[in-house]
């Protein structure tokens, strides 16, 4: 019986790991191998007119990077399929990804440190909404006007029974 294949860092022998492009890595050492690559990657990388990088192996990479870091916040699949306007400043990495919580688009603008993992939002802003807004920016139900309770999945208004989920969202 063959024995799993082991990390290919230099001198791991850790056996749980996964595919980086043609070569096995523990998780330790994909995140290291994730952090080179990107890096490399950064000097020769053009931009198309969204500013998207047009090395789509460097985009793989950076998206994977980030969703290990992440923590729900953003998925590889958003990153690699919505992120723009990628600019570099050393191994800070930013982009403007526009999101669709319910009844809502929003652009949201974040920074990305390639060496210590670091994710911070920058700004957000709403570009659309079906919901209006009072003076403290609260979302209005457009059934009674009062204020909504909103998740990126679901707004609710408890006073009349107004309901809209997010066609992804799950009803328990």
């Amino acid at each position: 019986m063959a024995s799993a294949p082991f990390c290919s860092w230099t001198n791991c022998t850790d056996k749980d790991t996964v595919f980086v492009h043609g070569r096995l890595f523990c998780s330790q050492h994909e995140v290291e191998e994730l952090r080179r690559l990107v890096l490399e990657g950064l000097p020769a990388l053009s931009l198309d007119e969204k500013g998207r990088p047009l090395h789509r192996l460097w985009l793989n990479c950076f998206a994977r990077l980030l969703a290990l870091f992440a923590t729900g916040a953003l998925t590889k699949g958003k990153i690699e399929q919505r992120a723009t306007n990628f600019s570099f400043h050393g191994p800070v990495v930013h982009f403007r990804i526009e999101r669709h919580p319910v009844g809502r688009v929003m652009e949201q603008r974040w920074s990305f440190c390639i060496l210590t993992g670091q994710l911070e939002l920058i700004s957000e802003s709403i570009l659309d909404s079906d919901y209006e807004q009072d003076e403290d920016n609260h979302f209005l139900c457009p059934t009674c006007k009062n204020c909504l309770e909103v998740t990126p999945g679901r707004a609710v208004c408890y006073e009349c029974g107004y309901e809209n989920r997010h066609e992804h969202s799950y009803s328990w």
